[in-house]
């Protein structure tokens, strides 16, 4: 994987998380005051999963030449940025306990942002064989 597309992918990663600063934004603005937290949480997962593709999508069609490799290595790059980001920003900048912002990967607890994980991984992926990149 050469140095610019890594460099591209990055830069798309923080387009990634501004959008998804946005959706926790709305999440907490809009959707929270008027539906059930479970419910804001879930349309707001939902939303930026859609936000994930769309943007992706975007980026892998602006790529000239890519190889299936290249792209999973770019989902592995953005999953690992954001598990960094999230980690190092909650805790670190917002205070937030370990143990909060593990909780947010658990399934049994309704809590569903391992899905934004697994989408910011597959991403890629699947915009290029959608796109047959």
């Amino acid at each position: 994987m050469n140095s610019a597309l890594i460099i591209r992918a990055l830069g798309v990663w923080f387009v990634l998380v501004i959008a998804a600063i946005f959706n926790g934004t709305f999440r907490v603005a809009v959707l929270s005051p008027n539906l059930n937290e479970q419910l804001s949480h879930i349309l707001s997962t939902v939303m930026l999963i859609v936000i994930i593709f769309i943007i992706t999508g975007i980026f892998v069609s602006k790529l000239k030449k890519v190889t299936k490799n290249e792209l999973w290595i770019t989902g592995l790059i953005w999953v690992a940025a954001t598990l960094i980001f999230e980690f190092i920003f909650g805790h670190y900048v917002m205070g937030h306990s370990w143990e909060k912002l593990i909780a947010d990967y658990n399934f049994l607890k309704g809590r569903f942002f391992l899905l934004i994980i697994i989408s910011t991984l597959v991403s890629p992926y699947i915009a290029g064989k959608i796109l047959k990149k």
